[in-house]
Protein backbone atom coordinates (compact mmCIF):
# COMPACT_ATOMS: atom_id res chain seq x y z
CA UNK A 1 0.00 0.00 0.00
CA UNK A 2 2.95 2.39 0.99
CA UNK A 3 4.32 1.80 -2.58
CA UNK A 4 0.92 2.52 -4.25
CA UNK A 5 0.12 5.54 -2.34
CA UNK A 6 3.58 6.89 -3.23
CA UNK A 7 2.67 6.19 -7.05
CA UNK A 8 -0.54 8.36 -6.97
CA UNK A 9 1.22 10.97 -4.65
CA UNK A 10 4.10 11.42 -6.77
CA UNK A 11 3.57 11.27 -10.67
CA UNK A 12 7.16 11.83 -11.56
CA UNK A 13 7.90 8.02 -10.63
CA UNK A 14 7.05 5.44 -13.60
CA UNK A 15 4.88 2.56 -12.15
CA UNK A 16 6.14 0.24 -14.53
CA UNK A 17 9.92 1.03 -13.19
CA UNK A 18 9.55 0.05 -10.04
CA UNK A 19 12.43 -1.90 -7.81
CA UNK A 20 12.69 -2.95 -4.25
CA UNK A 21 15.95 -3.57 -2.65
CA UNK A 22 17.12 -4.43 1.09
CA UNK A 23 19.66 -6.04 3.12
CA UNK A 24 19.93 -8.55 5.59
CA UNK A 25 15.83 -8.77 6.96
CA UNK A 26 15.26 -6.34 4.34
CA UNK A 27 17.06 -8.29 1.46
CA UNK A 28 14.92 -11.32 3.06
CA UNK A 29 11.59 -8.88 1.92
CA UNK A 30 12.75 -7.68 -0.97
CA UNK A 31 13.31 -11.32 -2.32
CA UNK A 32 9.82 -11.78 -0.67
CA UNK A 33 8.01 -8.73 -2.60
CA UNK A 34 9.74 -9.78 -5.94
CA UNK A 35 8.19 -13.66 -4.95
CA UNK A 36 4.60 -12.32 -3.98
CA UNK A 37 4.60 -9.49 -6.88
CA UNK A 38 6.63 -10.81 -9.57
CA UNK A 39 4.56 -8.77 -12.04
CA UNK A 40 4.81 -5.70 -9.85
CA UNK A 41 8.41 -5.44 -9.08
CA UNK A 42 10.76 -4.86 -12.02
CA UNK A 43 14.08 -5.12 -10.57
CA UNK A 44 15.19 -6.39 -7.11
CA UNK A 45 18.74 -6.02 -5.54
CA UNK A 46 19.26 -8.35 -1.98
CA UNK A 47 22.02 -8.03 -0.06
CA UNK A 48 23.14 -10.53 2.27
CA UNK A 49 19.22 -12.40 2.50
CA UNK A 50 18.40 -15.25 4.62
CA UNK A 51 16.41 -16.94 1.91
CA UNK A 52 17.57 -20.67 3.13
CA UNK A 53 17.64 -20.88 6.95
CA UNK A 54 19.09 -24.45 6.77
CA UNK A 55 22.25 -23.09 4.77
CA UNK A 56 23.04 -21.21 7.78
CA UNK A 57 23.36 -24.01 10.17
CA UNK A 58 26.93 -24.49 9.18
CA UNK A 59 28.26 -21.21 7.72
CA UNK A 60 26.87 -18.20 9.35
CA UNK A 61 28.32 -16.26 11.80
CA UNK A 62 25.72 -15.47 14.12
CA UNK A 63 26.71 -17.02 17.30
CA UNK A 64 22.50 -17.49 18.18
CA UNK A 65 22.05 -18.76 15.00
Amino acid sequence: RAVLCTLQNETTLDPDKVAVMGGSHGGFLACHLVGQYPDFYRACASRNPVINAATLLGTSDIVDW
